[in-house]
Formats: structure tokens, C-alpha cells, sequence
């Protein structure tokens, strides 16, 4: 295998490892994008204050939206 056929070989392989661990801490709804304040179906955060389509949760509770889902553009 010529050096460059290995260089796109571990590229592959770590963008592979990268996708997994990505979609195992989605599917999970834990981890680093919990830390990021964000979850699965989580549209915007910032300093606590989730969005999500049917509601808002905030450190003091969660507010659903009456009228139904919302979508955000930004």
C-alpha cells in the first residue's frame, strides 16, 4: 500500500469512527451534545433555554406551544 493509499485508508477509517460515535450519542440523547445543552429534536439552546418544536424548556419548567409545532429559521 503506497503512502498516500494509507493517508485516504485512516481518513476513511476516522471519519467512520467520527459518524458512529456521533450517531451512537444521538440515538443515546446523552452525552456531548447533552453538554452542549442540546438533544435529540433540540432546534436552538443557549444558557439553558431549549427549543423544540412543540415547546420551550427553561431551568424553571417547560412551556408547550398551544397551536401546534413551530420552526425556526436562522
Amino acid at each position: 500500500m503506497s503512502g498516500s493509499t494509507a493517508w485516504v485508508v485512516f481518513l476513511v477509517v476516522v471519519l467512520v469512527v467520527v459518524i458512529v460515535f456521533v450517531a451512537y450519542q444521538v440515538l443515546k440523547g446523552t452525552g456531548f451534545l447533552k453538554r452542549l445543552g442540546r438533544g435529540p429534536g433540540c432546534i436552538h439552546s443557549i444558557d439553558g433555554f431549549r427549543v423544540y418544536r412543540d415547546r420551550v424548556e427553561t431551568p424553571h419548567g417547560v412551556a408547550y406551544f398551544r397551536d401546534g409545532p413551530v420552526t425556526a429559521n436562522g
